[in-house]
């Protein structure tokens, strides 16, 4: 349990460093700061949600259409190439989420 859960942890830890790293470049590229992308608190709502579509993208509080459309393809790419979902518990097999 303990060893599942770090490694779900480091995961999201990966991620939303990628995300972060995205961001800053975004932000450079703009010459915008880099809150005016999204908010930490934003990235870790995607950290934790972890979209595989558009639309559950946009379900993410402070993704609105207009990130949605700027963004969006790029954030999906970047959660996709880190897992879209933590690793599933066996013990779970085959029970709706």
């Amino acid at each position: 349990d303990t060893k599942e859960t770090s490694s779900i942890q480091s995961n999201e830890i990966n991620l939303n460093k990628k995300l972060r790293d995205w961001r800053r470049g975004k932000a450079m590229e703009k010459g915008h700061s880099v809150f005016c992308i999204f908010s930490n608190k934003v990235l870790s709502a995607i950290t934790v949600a972890r979209p595989r579509t558009l639309s559950e993208l946009l379900r993410v509080k402070g993704v609105g259409q207009l990130k949605l459309t700027e963004y969006g393809a790029d954030i999906l790419r970047i959660v996709s190439a880190n897992g879209a979902e933590p690793e599933s518990n066996s013990q779970c097999e085959g029970i709706p989420k």
